[in-house]
C-alpha cells in the first residue's frame, strides 16, 4: 500500500509539473504555422499565449524536484521583481543618474551580492550582471586575455591593449605566441567562452590530477605557466557542474595566486555551483564545503550564478 501510495503522489506531482504528452502535442498542433497576413490583434494573440501555448510549457523552475537539466528556479519576490523589469523595461548600460534610478538600483544589489558572499564591495568595483553563467565566463576571459597581454608586454617595457590593437596585433606587440587557459573539469561553457574571445577551444588545458581530476597538479600547472612566449589565465573551478567537488582549499588558493603573480597570469574563478558556500555558517558540518571558496577573494574575477542556488525553491 506505502508503495502505490507513493507512486500515486509522483504521478500527480509529475502531472503538476510537466504536461501530459497529449498535451504538448495539442499545443504544438496550436501554434501558429506561418505569418499571418493580417494581425490577429491583441486580444486574440493573449488568448492564443495563455490558451495554447502555456498549457505545454512545464513548470521545474518552480519545483523543489530534479528532473534531469538545470534550468533554474524562482522565488516569488524573485519573479515579482523579474516582472517589474520587463514592464520598467530600463537600460542599465548607459548611466543616465539625472534620467533615471536603474544603474543605481543595479549597483546597489550587487554590492549587497559581495556583502552576502563576503566579498568587500570596495574590493570588488567592476561588478555586473550578465544573461548567466556561460556570459560571466565570456567576461572573465575577455578580462583575463586584456590583463595577461598588457602585463606581459610590461614586462618587456612595451605598451599595448586587445582592445586597442586587435587580438594578433597585441600579442605580436607582447612578444607572445599565444594565451592559454589552464583549467581542472572546465565546464563546456568554458571552451564556448574560448572561442568567442579569440583564444580558442584548444587553449583550454587541463592540468587535473590523475587520481583526482578536480584538483590541480601544481607542478605540471607551474610548467605550463613558465611556457615561453605563451601568456595564461588560470581557470578555477568552484563546485565541478557534475560532481560538486571544488578545485581548491585555502593552501591551493594561495599557491596559485603567488605563481600567477609570479608568471603575470589571472586568475578567474568559475562559481557557478559554489559560490554561495560563502553564505555557509563557519564551523561543524561545512567546513568541507566551505574551504572549496576560502580564499576566492584573491581571485581577478568570479562568475556566480543565482538560478543554481540563489533562486531555486527548496532542496533537490
Amino acid at each position: 500500500m506505502m508503495g502505490a501510495a507513493q507512486g500515486s503522489a509522483s504521478n500527480d506531482l509529475r502531472e503538476h509539473v510537466l504536461p501530459s504528452p497529449q498535451i504538448i502535442e495539442n499545443a504544438r498542433n496550436r501554434l501558429l504555422r506561418s505569418l499571418p497576413e493580417h494581425g490577429i490583434g491583441e486580444t486574440k494573440s493573449k488568448d492564443h499565449v495563455l490558451d495554447h501555448i502555456v498549457p505545454g510549457l512545464n513548470r521545474s523552475s518552480q519545483s523543489p524536484n530534479y528532473y534531469g537539466f538545470v534550468t533554474g528556479g524562482v522565488t516569488p519576490v524573485a519573479a515579482f521583481a523579474d516582472n517589474i523589469v520587463t514592464q520598467a523595461d530600463q537600460n542599465v548600460q548607459v548611466h543616465l543618474p539625472k534620467e533615471a534610478l536603474a544603474t543605481d538600483v543595479e549597483d546597489r544589489a550587487l554590492s549587497m551580492v559581495c556583502e552576502l558572499l563576503d566579498l568587500q564591495p570596495n574590493d570588488w568595483l567592476h561588478r555586473t550582471f550578465t544573461t548567466g553563467a556561460t556570459a560571466s565566463n565570456l567576461v572573465g576571459l575577455a578580462c583575463g586575455r586584456e590583463f595577461v597581454i598588457q602585463e606581459a608586454a610590461r614586462r618587456r617595457g612595451s605598451t599595448t591593449s586587445v582592445a586597442e590593437n586587435g587580438i594578433l596585433q597585441a600579442t605580436r606587440k607582447a612578444g607572445l605566441d599565444g594565451v592559454q587557459t589552464l583549467t581542472t573539469v572546465p565546464h563546456s561553457s568554458l571552451r564556448k567562452a574560448a572561442s568567442i574571445v579569440g583564444l580558442g577551444r584548444t587553449s583550454v588545458i587541463d592540468v587535473g590530477l590523475a587520481p583526482a581530476p578536480h584538483l590541480f597538479d601544481m607542478k605540471k600547472l607551474e610548467n605550463l605557466l613558465r611556457r615561453p612566449a605563451i601568456a595564461s589565465i588560470v581557470v578555477i573551478s568552484a563546485a565541478e557542474v557534475n560532481t560538486g567537488l571544488f578545485a581548491t582549499d585555502h593552501k591551493d588558493m594561495q599557491e596559485i595566486r603567488r605563481l600567477c603573480d609570479y608568471y603575470g597570469a589571472w586568475i578567474h574563478v568559475d562559481a557557478a555551483f559554489g559560490l554561495l558556500a560563502r553564505v555557509l555558517p563557519e564551523g561543524g558540518e561545512y567546513d568541507k564545503i566551505k574551504a572549496g571558496v576560502a580564499d576566492l577573494e584573491l581571485a581577478d574575477s568570479v562568475a556566480g550564478d543565482a538560478h543554481k542556488l540563489l533562486n531555486v525553491v527548496g532542496p533537490c
